[in-house]
């Protein structure tokens, strides 16, 4: 009889283990689920920065971006059609003296207007500028869930000395991605002639998975051209984006953190580095 009650309490105790664990795996699939919404895209964006004063900027003081997320280039603004937006908010102080440096936070919302359902929150602390042979102080962007506030990854500069490189690694610093434009020459020289681009005008960003070769891109980014009137009336930015091979909705967040973060850096006032 005392084995008996034994067995029991062994058996009512492992039921209740089990239920926890299922449990947690419902609350976690339940946290990411909002995120998975952007896995449900599929193919290739288009990250479309809106056309904004172009006297205010020529002065030096940026104003903060708004960007329109979804699978058509559109025309001259964005017009509410997109399926995500993205949103800045940065002071004043720091858009003026900072300008494309500047510390600032960014939010990826559902819908194609402010004030939709918050999915990724992204903050850019103040770095120096983008140079070769930097050992410290690299240009980072960190990504959160908006609605729990975890941290999910980050978009990070790393050494390089002729052709920009960046990683993206997951919450627990783990490397997920290489980021940066085909090479050649051993690596010395970005490689104006590859095919995935527009010959020497525009040579794409492409994601590598860590230690991979050139041939083995799983994805890429690119500014593209958006016609005459917007390219020499505005200061926005167009950039298609094919998310890697496979990625869920947490790589696909972080890789729009990568396109704004190399917008800001190398294409924001206009500038074609």
């Amino acid at each position: 009889r005392s084995y008996r009650r034994l067995r029991t309490a062994e058996l009512r105790d492992a039921a209740a283990h089990q239920l926890l664990n299922l449990l947690g795996t419902m609350a976690v699939a339940l946290e990411m689920a909002p995120l998975e919404m952007l896995r449900d895209e599929g193919g290739t964006r288009y990250v479309k920065q809106k056309p904004k004063g172009v006297l205010l900027e020529c002065f030096c003081c940026h104003q903060e971006n708004e960007f329109g997320v979804g699978p058509n280039m559109g025309a001259w603004s964005l017009d509410g059609t997109d399926q995500h937006y993205i949103t800045e908010s940065s002071s004043l102080f720091c858009r003026c003296c900072c300008g494309a440096q500047r510390e600032s936070t960014l939010t990826l919302s559902v819908g194609g207007q402010p004030g939709g359902q918050a999915l990724v929150t992204y903050h850019r602390p103040f770095r120096c500028l983008p140079s070769p042979c930097k050992c410290c102080c690299f240009q980072e962007l960190t990504a959160s869930d908006a609605q729990t506030g975890a941290h999910i990854g980050s978009i990070k500069e790393t050494m390089w000395f002729c052709v920009p490189n960046f990683a993206i690694l997951d919450a627990q610093g783990q490397k997920l991605y290489d980021v940066h434009q085909p090479t050649c020459c051993c690596g010395t020289q970005v490689n104006c002639f590859d095919t995935g681009g527009a010959g020497c005008c525009k040579v794409p960003i492409y994601f590598y998975p860590p230690g991979a070769s050139e041939d083995e891109r799983q994805g890429k980014i690119i500014k593209i051209w958006t016609g005459l009137k917007k390219e020499c009336c505005t200061l926005a930015n167009t950039f298609e984006v094919v998310p890697p091979k496979g990625a869920d909705g947490l790589r696909i967040g972080l890789a729009y953190g990568a396109t704004l973060l190399i917008d800001m850096m190398f294409f924001e006032g206009g500038g074609q580095q």
